[in-house]
């Protein structure tokens, strides 16, 4: 395994996972204060179910960014439709094994290869919620379809992402942090550095 995969694949999902496990309860059910005219009462916010979750999913981070959406739509009680990237195949077979051998619940989670016209098709079909991570161009494509049927959305998409160096900033760490975050992963990240503001 590459320290690449390790740390921004395995241990991330790690990670997140832990996170939703640690806070997903109260995340999903808040006090909140009560008015003065309601004395002796109590006030919460407590979140529903969406219902059905598609998460599409890239192939840059296809583990971390398939992973953490999937396991924050269970923990909301929602059933989820993951279409991995067509790129990263074997991945999409790891995730779908990884359910079946803890012996998840059959349905709740389900996984779909394919390309382009599998992702426009599972959009048509009109899920509850879409969690997109992937390009600008795609998201615009996804993000029509779902305002014409009024699905809500999470896009994560590309960007143009400068690093600020002042003069202060000591130039061997600065430099290093450049190259870092430029090539990271094969500079294939969505807040890689790509440009630099130097004073």
């Amino acid at each position: 395994v590459s320290v690449d995969a390790l740390t921004g694949d395995i241990l991330t999902s790690l990670d997140g996972i832990k996170h939703v496990e640690k806070h997903a309860h109260k995340a999903l059910r808040k006090k909140m204060p009560t008015p003065i005219f309601l004395l002796g009462k109590k006030s919460y916010v407590e979140y529903k179910p969406r219902g059905v979750v598609l998460v599409i999913s890239p192939w840059n981070f296809p583990f971390q960014l398939s992973m953490i959406p999937v396991i924050s739509a269970i923990a909301g009680g929602n059933t989820v439709i993951l279409k991995p990237s067509e790129m990263t195949p074997l991945v999409g077979r790891a995730i779908e094994g990884i359910f079946e051998e803890v012996g998840f619940p059959p349905n709740v989670i389900q996984i779909l290869h394919g390309g382009k016209e599998m992702g426009a098709a599972l959009v048509k079909g009109k899920p509850d919620y879409i969690f997109f991570t992937g390009s600008v161009r795609t998201g615009k494509i996804i993000q029509e379809q779902a305002a014409k049927e009024l699905i809500p959305t999470t896009l994560e998409l590309g960007g143009k992402d400068p690093m600020i160096v002042f003069a202060d900033a000591p130039i061997e760490r600065a430099i290093g942090g450049a190259i870092w975050g430029a090539f990271n992963n094969a500079g294939q990240v969505c807040m890689s550095v790509e440009r630099l503001y130097v004073q």
